[in-house]
């Protein structure tokens, strides 16, 4: 495997690229493994936005919609307002 150092950049981003994180649910735990940035971004909007602050989650999973960022912090959802630049 190359070192991370002799990899080039790449622009724009392809769906296709490859980057570094921790499996925290995976065999074995923790692990850091290649992820794809589609990977990512499924992960990033990984499901329908919660209706209220109890819903079941994992700490850290992050949903967003067109209004707000919600960020499940391990007991309940919590939401910030997006505005416009």
């Amino acid at each position: 495997m190359s070192k991370i150092s002799e990899y080039g950049n790449v622009d724009p981003a392809a769906f296709t690229d490859q980057l570094l994180g921790t499996n925290v649910a995976g065999s074995p735990a923790n692990s850091t493994k290649n992820f794809t940035l589609a990977k990512i971004i499924e992960l990033f909007n990984g499901g329908a936005t919660p209706t209220g602050a109890t819903p079941a989650g994992q700490k850290g999973e992050i949903r967003v919609d067109n209004t707000y960022l919600y960020v499940y912090t391990g007991s309940a959802w919590k939401k910030v307002l997006l505005s416009l630049l």
